[in-house]
């Protein structure tokens, strides 16, 4: 059974973070936080991060990626979003920050329908474009990590960054709620929430 740690890290654009573990391995969703302030709540994650999962390249979502980047840590992207990485017009580090950041390092590209094992929990990839261009959500069996696509109390990404399209930002939303009407969403910025009491907000 995956445990889910949820980090929130300082700062106005903060998104959330995700430590999450099954058995004695670990992975990391959207490292918005440092590994180094991670582990001193949870020492226990030293050393065994198995993943650090990406749901979409913005900035907000990576700005602490190369302080996971060791002991064998493997970064996954979606491989539509892949390139944005390292684009810092296209990850919003130049039209937010005004700084040409980014992540420049080694990665794994996934894409729809792709799995992950993560001690006895599965993860799989479900492409959820819209707010960016090649962006995925992490589902396992209880619940799904489903980045900006969709938010608490009717909430969602916006499209007009660059990459967004609002016609594939609501067919992803309404796939999310196709596949996954039975548990719960962990979204990228505010609360986690169920599909079932999101789906009021879209009728």
């Amino acid at each position: 059974m995956l445990k889910i740690h949820t980090l929130f890290p300082r700062g106005y654009f903060g998104a959330n973070c995700y430590l999450v573990n099954s058995q004695d391995e670990w992975a990391v969703i959207d490292p918005s936080v440092s590994m180094e302030e991670a582990v001193k709540a949870y020492p226990e994650a030293e050393g065994k991060i198995k993943y650090i999962l990406i749901t979409h390249a913005h900035f907000d979502h990576i700005c602490n990626i190369d302080s996971w980047c060791k002991d064998g840590a493997i970064v996954i992207v979606g491989e539509l979003d892949a390139p944005a990485l390292s684009d810092p017009q296209t990850n919003c580090y130049l039209g937010f920050l005004g700084v040409r950041g980014g992540y420049f390092g080694e990665y794994t590209t996934v894409r729809e329908g792709d799995t992950l094992t993560l001690g006895d929990e599965n993860f799989s990839v479900v492409f959820t474009p819209g707010h960016t261009k090649g962006g995925v959500c992490y589902k396992f069996r209880q619940g799904i990590f489903v980045g900006d696509t969709l938010f608490a109390d009717g909430g969602y990404g916006r499209c007009d960054l660059p990459g967004g399209n609002e016609d594939d930002l609501w067919s992803s939303i309404f796939k999310l709620f196709s596949e996954n009407m039975i548990g719960r969403f962990y979204p990228g910025h505010g609360n986690c929430d169920t599909f079932e009491n999101s789906i009021n907000y879209f009728k």
